[in-house]
């Protein structure tokens, strides 16, 4: 399978019908990802393996790509959440819906954890020594109140991931500056 088909078949399991908040008017739901699907499908959307190796990654809007650390999902399920991530901006190009990066990064960070968590349920309620590194972390905690039930999520709620995106040396300073999103053809 190519790494595109593998971002198509991360994005079209079980574990997506689970995703249903929204953060600052823009709401995630499982429809936001079928014309992602349809564009990877038509080749529009593409992807390669780019940057630094391991579980990371970006969508680039102008060329509409997702640059992964990885050659395939294979099954990882940090991968898999990472590309739900990268997707989730992918989505929002796709609606042309251009927003702040704290607000961008927001939305993906917490469709990332709550698939992570619904894709691996059972063996995090099994144990109790799960932690991510920044950001990731910070919205796995924030998610909480979305894993069993659609919810809109508070700028008091945010605030602790919001904090954490900034801290980031991705993000840090940039978090009202415009995400660059410009649409798909």
């Amino acid at each position: 399978m190519s790494l595109i088909e593998d971002v198509r078949s991360a994005i079209s399991t079980a574990a997506m019908q689970h995703l249903s908040f929204t953060v600052a008017g823009r709401n995630v739901t499982p429809a936001i990802y079928q014309p992602v699907r349809d564009k990877i499908a038509d080749g529009t959307i593409t992807a390669q393996r780019a940057g630094p190796a391991g579980v990371c990654g970006v969508y680039q809007f102008g060329p509409n790509r997702f640059d992964l650390g990885f050659v395939s999902v294979d099954g990882d399920p940090w991968r898999a959440a990472l590309v739900v991530h990268e997707s989730t901006h992918a989505a929002f190009d796709y609606i042309n819906q251009p927003m702040p990066v704290k607000v961008s990064e927001a939305l993906a960070y917490i469709a990332q954890a709550l698939y992570f968590y619904h894709s691996n349920r059972e063996a995090i309620e099994e144990s109790d020594e799960l932690t991510f590194s920044e950001p990731l972390n910070t919205a796995y905690a924030v998610s909480a109140p979305a894993r069993s039930e659609a919810h809109s999520f508070t700028d008091e709620e945010l605030a602790p991931l919001y904090a954490a995106i900034d801290a980031d040396a991705h993000y840090h300073g940039r978090g009202d500056d415009n995400e660059g999103i410009d649409g798909i053809a």
